[in-house]
């Protein structure tokens, strides 16, 4: 399975890792190392996971 993040994900984790780094140095690293791994377990074993359904109505 290959995964795809769109650009507008990368960018809202990028400024959530800053935000985290403002509280306290080094936070945001580790905040995009676990979605890294976390977006590695998905590409590799998917079914490893839970499947989420939104609540937020829109494209499914």
């Amino acid at each position: 399975m290959t995964l795809r993040v769109v650009a507008e994900a990368r960018q809202e984790a990028v400024a959530a890792a800053a935000w985290y780094d403002r509280q306290k140095s080094g936070l945001g690293d580790r905040f995009l190392d676990e979605i890294e791994q976390i977006l590695q377990r998905i590409e590799t074993d998917p079914e490893s996971l839970p499947l989420w359904e939104s609540s937020f109505g829109g494209e499914e």
